[in-house]
C-alpha cells in the first residue's frame, strides 16, 4: 500500500532502453559487417576476373608476337632471295656486252669489322688484304656501284686493286680489274650489316665472317640463317669524316 512498483521504477526503464538499443546496434552491427563481407566478396570477384583477363591479354601478346617475329623472319628470308634473284639477273645481263653498265665511283670509305673493332687494309708484306688497325692510306677503298644493280665493288687506293674471291676460293685484294668475283653486297640501309662476297658458292653468294684465333676469313652460306650467324660490318663513310 503506498510501495512504488519496482518494474516501473527508473532504473529498471533505463535499463530496458540499454538493452533495447544495445540490441538495436548489434543487429546495425552485423548488418553493416554482413555488407562489407558481400562488398569484399565482389571485389574479390572483380579482381579473379581483371587477374584472368590480365593472364589472357598476356597470352594473347605473347602468340602476336611469335606470329610478328615468324613474319619478320619471312619477310627476310624473302629480301635476301630477291637480292639473290636480281644479281642473277644481273650476272647474266652482263655477259651482254651491249647490257653491261659501267661502275661509278661513289665515295671513299674504310671496312669495319664490328667484332674486332679493326679495319681491312692491305699487309705490306704479304701485298694483300688482312684485318687490323686503321691506316690512313692502305685501309682507303673507293666504292664502286652501278645503277642497275645492288652489287658494288671495292677498290684499295693504295694499291688500285680489288677485294674479291680468288679461285682458290678464298677472299683476296689482288684482282687489277672489277668482275663478277669483285661483286659485294650488303645492306647500305643499315649502320652495319652482314658482308656477302656475290661471286661464293657458285655465285649464290656467301656471308663473310672473320675466325678469332688467327683473323682468317670465312666464307658462309648464303641463307637467312647464315646471315645472322655471320659477322657484322661498316662501310665507314671517310668523305663524310672529312667534312
Amino acid at each position: 500500500t503506498g510501495q512504488p512498483d519496482p518494474k516501473k521504477s527508473p532504473l529498471s526503464s533505463l535499463r530496458s532502453e540499454l538493452v533495447l538499443e544495445s540490441s538495436t546496434d548489434t543487429a546495425e552491427t552485423l548488418e553493416k559487417l554482413e555488407e562489407q563481407e558481400k562488398h569484399l566478396d565482389s571485389l574479390s570477384n572483380n579482381l579473379n576476373e581483371l587477374q584472368y583477363l590480365s593472364q589472357s591479354i598476356s597470352q594473347a601478346f605473347d602468340d602476336q608476337s611469335d606470329v610478328l617475329d615468324e613474319l619478320d623472319g619471312k619477310a627476310e628470308a624473302l629480301t635476301d632471295e630477291t637480292r639473290l634473284v636480281i644479281r642473277r639477273a644481273d650476272q647474266l645481263a652482263q655477259k651482254s656486252l651491249f647490257k653491261r653498265t659501267k661502275p661509278k665511283m661513289e665515295n671513299l670509305v674504310a671496312i669495319r669489322h664490328m667484332q674486332t673493332g679493326k679495319y681491312l687494309v692491305i699487309d705490306r708484306t704479304i701485298k694483300d688484304v688482312v684485318v687490323g688497325e686503321f691506316h690512313p692510306e692502305l685501309s682507303v677503298f673507293s666504292f664502286w656501284s652501278r645503277s642497275d644493280c645492288t652489287t658494288f665493288g671495292l677498290q684499295n687506293t693504295c694499291t688500285n686493286t680489288w677485294l674479291g674471291q680468288v679461285l682458290g676460293g678464298g677472299i683476296a685484294c689482288s684482282s687489277t680489274s672489277y668482275g663478277r668475283r669483285e661483286e659485294w653486297d650488303m645492306d647500305l640501309g643499315e649502320d652495319t650489316s652482314a658482308l656477302l662476297c656475290a661471286s661464293a658458292n657458285w655465285g649464290n653468294g656467301g656471308w663473310i665472317s672473320v675466325r678469332p684465333n688467327d683473323c682468317a676469313f670465312i666464307i658462309g652460306g648464303h641463307d637467312l640463317n647464315a646471315r645472322k650467324e655471320a659477322d657484322k660490318w661498316k662501310l665507314v663513310n671517310l668523305a663524310k669524316l672529312m667534312e
